[in-house]
């Protein structure tokens, strides 16, 4: 009903001043009542309200009720407390039609704007959140998406999104939102021109039907700046990475000036565990064809889906990987210090490059081209051997159970780990049911869950699986993967041989093999 009349009744204002008072507290009314209903049904579910307070960062004063206990309440309790907001301006309209009050529905229909907004934690975005994402505990990531992916998801319908629901819904109602944002403010702006052109006005109403009229031109031009600013967004996506790769910006700062003496670089290759697989005569081809370069903190070193043509070696610093998620959101999923090689990846597969890096702090790299990596490094040792050297035992350098591995022992443990990959979703381990691997997660996050009830999260770097093996016997909880992730799997005989290759490597799957049974 309160849709009905705000969609049936003609908008009709005074320019009066005490008009637009009026107009204002209707819409203060309206959003103060969309949180009081939403605290009702948030107490009703037995939750609490976090805050009671007057706000003012919507331009004008309304009492908010904090009610994000809903989500431990639930995806119904979620959904009742965003249903009750999204119900207050309607009921307000619905009121205004009964005592024949145009400013009410003028404010009502401002409110339910308001509060009907997809953007930000508002009780139109609580709603679709609840209704429709998958993972319980996922953030709200659909304004990202629709400023990032969207477009490109558009074109390219192959695979399907582990939150396609969510992020696709929220889109199209973000889409629907703005028409009927500029259509409703277009009509606002009709009416005032209208009334600026017909009545005449003394100097005081005047001024303030201009500025009313500017307000709304302005709010009309911020609708119609939204589509272009993000289909701008998305063809720079599109077009950047081939024609501004990050990497050009790295090869353009190269300054012969900072490079340290050839000697420190010879000794620097020879310790690395790529380069120190070289025989001594193709090591020394790599200096004169390497190039040195300084960047500063926060700079974009390579960049996801840019076309690559170069081998990064850090000599100094620190950087850091970053990978987007499906919503197109960043997420850093490994640091690399001194020694670690980064970009093999796109010169490899001759794929675009699959993550962006960025320096941490000021860094110092060396710089192999393609065609110098294809003929000293590819070409000597293989491109098998040298993608396992890289992803495989650099990883594992890294990680503190092979820490004090000598390099050749790390090699030769390194032909026996194979990559897994996880979709969202996805279990690695069973409860109740047998296991014959060993886990290492090499990126992503899964979650360990016993009986149905999370008891933790895994990142990279952390291992699964060692309690079956030792003890013989089966999984004692399910791991699955809370996103996209992948693993390093080592066989049941070949994870013995690893645990009792080194002492202190068995005694820290052993302490933590313990810790975990106790917690069980």
């Amino acid at each position: 009903m309160g849709s009905f009349a705000f969609l049936q009744t003609p908008i009709a204002f005074e320019y009066r001043p005490l008009d637009w008072l009026e107009l204002a507290l209707f819409v203060s009314l309206g959003l103060s009542l969309s949180y009081a209903f939403a605290g009702a049904a948030l107490t009703g579910f037995g939750r609490q309200a976090l805050a009671v307070r007057l706000r003012w960062d919507r331009g004008l004063p309304f009492l908010h009720v904090d009610t994000r206990d809903a989500f431990m309440g639930g995806r119904v309790c979620e959904s009742a407390v965003a249903l009750r907001a999204l119900a207050a301006p309607f009921a307000l309209a619905l009121i205004s039609l009964l005592v024949e009050s145009d400013n009410g529905l003028l404010g009502s229909g401002v409110a339910m704007l308001i509060v009907g907004c997809p953007f930000g934690a508002t009780p139109a975005h609580n709603l679709l959140h609840a209704l429709f994402r998958r993972e319980y505990e996922l953030p709200r990531c659909a304004e990202k998406f629709l400023q990032t992916r969207l477009l490109s998801r558009l074109f390219n319908w192959r695979g399907r999104l582990a939150e396609e629901r969510y992020l696709m819904s929220w889109s199209a109602y973000a889409v629907a939102w703005l028409g009927v944002t500029f259509h409703y403010l277009n009509e606002v702006l009709g009416l005032l021109l209208r009334q600026s052109l017909q009545a005449p006005l003394t100097a005081a109403p005047r001024l303030i039907l201009e500025v009313n009229l500017a307000l709304v031109a302005v709010a009309i031009g911020a609708v119609l700046a939204l589509p272009v600013w993000l289909m701008a967004r998305a063809l720079w996506r599109l077009l950047a990475p081939r024609l501004f790769p990050a990497e050009n910006a790295v090869a353009r700062g190269a300054r012969a000036s900072e490079r340290p003496p050839d000697d420190v670089l010879e000794r620097f290759l020879a310790a690395n565990l790529l380069f120190s697989q070289l025989p001594a005569r193709a090591l020394k081809q790599v200096l004169p064809a390497a190039r040195f370069a300084s960047v500063e903190p926060g700079a974009t070193i390579i960049r996801e889906r840019d076309l690559g043509d170069s081998l990064f070696i850090i000599h100094t610093g620190r950087v850091g990987v970053f990978k987007e998620d499906e919503a197109g959101q960043e997420r850093l999923v490994a640091t690399l210090g001194p020694g670690d090689v980064f970009g093999e990846i796109a010169l490899l597969d001759k794929v675009p490059r699959t993550s962006t890096v960025r320096a941490a702090e000021r860094t110092g790299l060396l710089v192999l081209g393609k065609d110098d990596f294809e003929k000293l490094l590819v070409s000597a040792l293989g491109a098998e051997q040298v993608r396992e050297t890289i992803q495989v035992c650099a990883f594992l350098r890294r990680n503190p159970l092979f820490a004090d591995w000598h390099p050749q022992a790390l090699l030769a443990i390194a032909h026996h780990f194979q990559f897994s990959a996880c979709p969202a979703g996805q279990s690695i381990l069973q409860q109740g049911e047998a296991n014959n691997f060993f886990y290492l997660v090499y990126e992503g996050e899964f979650q360990v869950r016993q009986d149905g009830k999370p008891v933790a999260t895994l990142g990279p770097g952390d291992f699964a699986g060692e309690i079956s093996l030792l003890r013989e016997h089966a999984a004692i909880a399910d791991v699955i993967a809370l996103r996209n992730s992948l693993c390093l799997r080592l066989a049941r005989e070949d994870f013995l041989r690893f645990v009792s290759h080194d002492f202190l490597t068995g005694m820290t799957v052993e302490s933590t093999l313990e810790a975990r049974l106790e917690e069980a």
